[in-house]
């Protein structure tokens, strides 16, 4: 369409230099030459092309717009509910470790799962997210790549105060994914009992 409106626009030069587009002896309408005429049409298809022009540009960029704002509002879906569920996840271990070692394989399944999902997250979300959203997400990737790495090699994060402050962070990480969706999805706030028990 751009390219019609150059050639319109090429074509109402030439029939404006060319002149002409009046007859002074004649009155009313019947003082427009063919060449006026010309000039005329070309001009209105310009304004028209323009129109439908701008027209489809501004509905394209609402489409994506709308296209954006639907991404963003799953992405933090999903992300409220991996934050919840690690911090479930982590209160669990917190309580438990200590009593039943059987959750060390459990735990580091659990995690190795969450850590793919999070990636998954990070990929196809984090240009729609705001700042302090995307920092919320490093630092939720952050704690489970550093349980991991500790369950796996150091096995320093094995006590269950390390997992209360994991639960407690990530709840946070919930809340801030949360602010932006509570009122289209009012369960999201489901993790801030979490941190209250």
């Amino acid at each position: 369409m751009s390219y019609l409106l150059i050639v319109l626009a090429l074509l109402a030069t030439v029939v404006g230099i060319r002149g002409d587009t009046w007859n002074h002896q004649r009155q009313g309408l019947r003082k427009v030459s063919i060449t006026g005429w010309v000039a005329f049409a070309l001009a209105c298809s310009i304004a028209a092309f323009s129109i439908v022009k701008e027209y489809q540009e501004n509905s394209e960029k609402q489409e994506n717009e709308r296209k954006l704002l639907f991404k963003r509002l799953d992405g933090l879906d999903s992300l409220a509910t991996q934050s919840w569920y690690l911090s479930s996840m982590f209160k669990s271990i917190a309580k438990d470790i200590d009593d039943r070692p059987e959750l060390y394989e459990l735990s580091l399944n659990q995690l190795r799962f969450m850590k793919d999902e999070l990636s998954r997250s990070q990929s196809s979300y984090a240009q729609v997210l705001d700042r302090s959203e995307r920092i919320a997400l490093e630092h939720l990737m952050l704690q489970v790549t550093g349980s991991l790495h500790g369950l796996t090699l150091e096995k320093q994060v094995t006590n269950s105060s390390d997992f209360e402050y994991l639960a407690t962070e990530a709840l946070e990480a919930n809340i801030t994914f949360c602010q932006s969706i509570k009122e289209k999805n009012p369960l999201c706030y489901m993790g801030e009992t979490v941190g209250a028990n």
